[in-house]
């Protein structure tokens, strides 16, 4: 199945909320549930755009997926890291670990539109 979008969130309630706006815009979603299964995903869909991860989850977090992404399997894939943590040392942490931007939660549909825009993502319907 072809991916656009990969949401990355051991929260069931903000991976739907994420996953019902993309879709809308017309973006095919997929969704993991840990960094582990998101990693496994990455290597059999190459044709992922963009990963939108929770940056702090149980197990393997999302700097050191995001790290892994980067130092072994070579993916040049857009990676977005989001948390309720906005300090200035949080960003500069996903920033240093591979990823291309941050995202703030909670997140209003403003932001998602400007992410999209910044990665090169055309919604194919409007919201």
């Amino acid at each position: 199945m072809f991916v656009d979008i990969l949401i990355v969130d051991d929260v069931f309630t903000e991976t739907k909320v994420l996953e019902r706006i993309l879709s809308k815009m017309g973006f095919q979603v997929g969704v993991a549930q840990s960094a582990t299964d998101a990693l496994e995903y990455i290597i059999n869909h190459q044709d992922i755009r963009m990963v939108i991860m929770n940056v702090m989850m149980p197990a393997l977090d999302g700097i050191n997926a995001t790290q892994m992404i980067r130092n072994k399997l070579y993916n040049p894939l857009s990676i977005v890291g989001y948390s309720s943590d906005s300090s200035s040392e949080m960003v500069n942490s996903c920033l240093e670990s591979g990823m291309n931007s941050f995202l703030s939660k909670p997140f209003q549909l403003d932001d998602i539109r400007q992410l999209l825009l910044l990665h090169n993502l055309k919604p194919t319907s409007p919201l």
